[in-house]
């Protein structure tokens, strides 16, 4: 081990091998260290890991509304009792059943580290596909 990653050990309270489940991730890990760090909170790797995955909830809390906008609006130009107006509620009615805050969980403990779908993921993936994957990326970790 080096002196820098035995310092970094040190400071985020993890094993050499543990530093290595942040080399993927997209969020700006200097920006989520240094809130840890305003708020008081001496940052650790699974503090940070776990501000990682709120970030990517909320992200998917945000493409979520996003969709119900737009379908919510598609729906609009049609007429209340048309088939198209009808199959668009109902896609509107799935999306809303869901809710990251109570769908999305996640584990933090150095190398067993994961986030997952308690509830509703048949509907994420099936309106959510592409976000999600975006999401993943910039989380470094998948669902």
């Amino acid at each position: 081990m080096t002196g820098a990653e035995s310092l970094l050990c040190s400071i985020l309270d993890c094993g050499v091998l543990d530093l290595s489940i942040l080399d993927d991730v997209g969020y700006d890990l200097g920006e989520i260290y240094d809130e840890l760090i305003a708020e008081g909170i001496r940052p650790t790797l699974n503090l940070i890991t776990g501000e990682i995955f709120e970030k990517g909830k909320d992200a998917l809390s945000d493409k979520l509304r996003e969709k119900l906008e737009e379908i919510a609006c598609e729906r609009d130009g049609y007429d209340g009792d048309s088939e198209e107006y009808e199959m668009m509620q109902e896609q509107i009615d799935e999306l809303d059943s869901c809710d990251p805050e109570e769908d999305v969980d996640w584990f933090c403990n150095c190398l067993d580290t994961h986030v997952y779908f308690l509830n509703n993921e048949d509907i994420y993936r099936k309106y959510l596909a592409d976000e999600i994957s975006e999401i993943e990326s910039d989380m470094g970790f998948s669902f």
